[in-house]
């Protein structure tokens, strides 16, 4: 009787966490293919950094919107941007992000519409192996 109360107290709780997996970008560069735009995201773990064109209704000196800090997804794929409550209002009055199909899919509130970011694999690194040899002749 101790040894299956034993193997169930082990096995529920690996078999309620086991399911349970966080939704994640893989890290690198997401950008636009929207002629003219130039908005991207890129992503290291937990960290994003994020250039936005500004919205059409709130023109300033610069063209573009950048931010970088740390993010979550949530369940529904919000990516929630862990900024500070004044920037955070500013944004989120203009624009809303999501994890959709491994891409980023940004909602432009302003303008009513949206469009994708999409992963772009950076290419290998190449490493040549060089060879130790006798440079005395290199100058």
């Amino acid at each position: 009787m101790n040894f299956r109360f034993l193997c169930f107290a082990i096995l529920l709780p690996a078999a309620l966490f086991c399911g349970c997996s966080q939704l994640t970008l893989a890290t690198g560069k997401y950008e636009t293919t929207l002629p003219g735009r130039e908005d991207f995201a890129a992503i290291y773990d937990d960290l994003i950094f994020i250039r936005i064109r500004e919205p059409n209704d709130d023109p300033s000196q610069n063209s573009y919107w950048d931010w970088a800090g740390n993010f979550e997804i949530e369940d529904d794929g919000h990516i929630l941007l862990k900024m500070d409550k004044p920037t955070a209002r500013k944004w989120n009055f203009h624009y809303d992000f999501y994890r959709r199909d491994g891409m980023i899919t940004v909602y432009d509130l302003s303008a009513e519409n949206s469009y994708n970011l999409r992963h772009r694999p950076g290419s290998a690194v190449r490493h040549r192996n060089l060879q130790q040899g006798d440079f005395s002749t290199y100058n």
